[in-house]
């Protein structure tokens, strides 16, 4: 009798650890390939879009700081659709070469379901499904009101840095006019005219000019040349002569308090708390943004379940090895379609919001249904 009873117990431990060293192995193999695809992934979008953006820093005179920060900023926007495809590709590669490698059928032969067998990669995707809802609620919003206030430094401040030989460049009722630049950036033939005040409009003409960037703040100082100031009320104009005059290029960037944030730019509380005074067209964007961050984070666990559910629930055939990728790939694609098209569905009426989640339900209850085995045969074939 103690002898059957120890026997159990030795079983039953030996069971508790296979299924810990099983459950442990795959979702690491899982977690480093889903984030190898994601550090590709985002590499091959940076550098495409670096390249674009580089002669902003070599004429504009960015600085690379500011350059990088811009890209960082990019990052969560990128993640949101990056992490459920990575993580769709990670399984479909992990679990398919398992199959391939005749490892599940082991798994299957040691007693374990097919849904069992998915419980570690199912487990590691709701865990990425909150980090996806920390990125929407929090992280997202704020990065695009930062790429929002970066987008009004660029305009007002670093675009009057170029200062192109022989054109005209008009950037808020400021144009400015240079004749020559030489390499080390220093202007010659200074023109400048500012009509900003509605009081009078100023012309200043200097016979060289240097920019200095001091406490965040950009300045051309002028040297030899006259301020030219025309009084639209008294209809007369004074000229003053100097030999050096500085000229503040750079506008305040505290206009937090009177931007009108977009949807996407709102965090997931503001968008709770719309303004009465709001326009039809404006409620249902931020209608359909709402659902959309609370709905595109399940994207995870549903790729998920749909790669683990074409790889486990087919035999594999060597003869037909790439059926059940094609298939997994097919449907993640259509599911994501449908997905983008309850959103516009959704912004054009209040009425779609319940068929989006019903259709998310529904496809989670299919995968877990064919997942769902209890009638595992110890013997069943693997290869035919």
């Amino acid at each position: 009798m103690i002898w059957a009873i120890t026997n159990f117990l030795v079983e039953g431990l030996d069971i508790i650890i296979f299924n810990m060293l099983y459950f442990n192995y795959l979702q690491r193999k899982t977690l480093n390939q889903f984030l190898s695809i994601a550090t590709i992934l985002i590499s091959l979008i940076w550098f495409s879009r670096a390249i674009s953006f580089m002669k902003y820093v070599t004429e504009n005179g960015i600085a690379m700081g500011d350059f990088f920060y811009l890209f960082i900023l990019i990052l969560p926007w990128l993640l949101m659709f990056i992490i459920p495809v990575s993580l769709f590709i990670a399984v479909l590669l992990i679990y398919y070469n398992l199959l391939k490698n005749n490892e599940i059928s082991i798994l299957k032969n040691a007693g374990l379901s097919k849904l069992m067998i998915a419980r570690p990669v199912i487990i590691l995707s709701v865990i990425i499904t909150f980090i996806s809802y920390f990125l929407t609620f929090y992280i997202m919003p704020y990065a695009n009101k930062e790429l929002r206030l970066m987008k009004v430094d660029f305009v007002n401040n670093y675009a009057t840095m170029a200062f192109n030989p022989n054109s005209f460049e008009t950037i808020n009722n400021l144009t400015i006019y240079v004749k020559d630049k030489d390499e080390n950036n220093k202007l010659y033939g200074v023109m400048i005219n500012d009509k900003r005040s509605k009081l009078n409009s100023i012309t200043i003409t200097a016979q060289t000019g240097d920019i200095i960037t001091k406490s965040d703040a950009i300045y051309l100082i002028m040297k030899n040349g006259t301020v030219q100031r025309y009084n639209y009320q008294k209809k007369n104009s004074e000229i003053l002569y100097f030999q050096r005059y500085v000229f503040n290029l750079t506008h305040n960037r505290n206009v937090s308090s009177v931007v009108n944030w977009k949807p996407k730019e709102k965090y997931f509380h503001e968008l709770l708390y719309n303004n009465e005074s709001m326009d039809k067209k404006n409620i249902s964007k931020i209608r359909s943004e709402i659902h959309e961050r609370i709905s595109y984070p399940l994207l995870s666990i549903i790729l998920t379940l749909i790669a683990c559910t074409c790889v486990l629930c087919k035999e594999y055939n060597r003869r037909n090895d790439t059926r059940n990728i094609i298939l997994a790939i097919l449907l993640a694609i259509f599911f994501m379609l449908a997905i983008i098209m309850f959103y516009e569905l959704i912004e054009r009426s209040a009425i779609f919001i319940p068929f989006l989640y019903i259709f998310k339900i529904i496809c989670i209850l299919i995968c877990i249904k064919f997942l769902h085995d209890s009638n595992i045969k110890n013997n069943e074939a693997i290869y035919k």
